[in-house]
């Protein structure tokens, strides 16, 4: 178990330090619209960036995927497959 929750840290660090290069490269405000929404969750086999809703999912894939894709390939020294998923309702 420990490895699983270094594997969560180092994930989020990676991402942590990817989102300041996409941060630098689309500028703030839409880093602060679209990219600052997304919740990170690290898989094996690469990254899950969960937006909020279909609208912000559908436009980060549109506009900065690629963006991301360059920016994590930087900080992982290898290619990071990502995908986008939307966070599920929270019943009332």
């Amino acid at each position: 178990m420990v490895s699983g929750r270094r594997h969560a840290v180092d994930t989020e660090a990676t991402w942590a330090a990817a989102a300041e290069l996409v941060r630098r490269h689309v500028g703030e405000r839409n880093f602060t619209a679209w990219i600052a929404p997304l919740r990170c969750t690290g898989t094996r086999d690469g990254l899950t960036l969960v937006a909020p809703d279909r609208t912000t999912r559908e436009w980060v894939g549109r506009h900065f995927l690629t963006v991301i894709e360059q920016a994590l390939r930087e900080i992982a020294g290898d290619r990071c497959p990502v995908r986008l998923g939307v966070a599920l309702p929270v019943p009332p």
